[in-house]
């Protein structure tokens, strides 16, 4: 399986230190994950970002699609195994950032309307 709007780095990075070791050490788990959100993305926004991503020519788009599903992901990482964080709370404010993240960058994505966005030239 490949991943097109994050990688597992983004994931893991967003995961934070108590994450479950065997989990983000197999990156099949980790790419799981990204491949599930890059589905709800694109289901969501109604837009095929995956059959066109190549062609998104704005930087601040694929930087939110990689911010969107990294939350995503991560959530799903944390959610997995919360015992190897500090306390339980620590793990839910993980969650809770990530959740945040992940419903704005979505909310950004699916309000998106291409033809308005210029250059900053222009």
């Amino acid at each position: 399986m490949t991943v097109t709007f994050c990688s597992v780095q983004d994931v893991v990075d967003k995961s934070g230190i108590g994450a479950n070791a065997t989990l983000i050490a197999s990156s099949a788990w980790v790419t799981k994950y990204i491949n599930e959100c890059e589905g709800v993305i694109c289901g969501e926004t109604q837009k095929n970002w995956l059959g066109e991503y190549s062609s998104v020519s704005s930087y601040g788009i694929t930087e939110l699609l990689k911010e969107c599903c990294s939350s995503g992901a991560a959530k799903k990482v944390v959610a997995y195994d919360m015992s190897g964080y500090f306390s339980r709370q620590e793990a839910e404010i993980i969650l809770d950032v990530q959740h945040d993240i992940f419903t704005t960058t979505l909310k950004t994505l699916k309000d998106l309307d291409t033809t308005s966005l210029r250059s900053v030239n222009a």
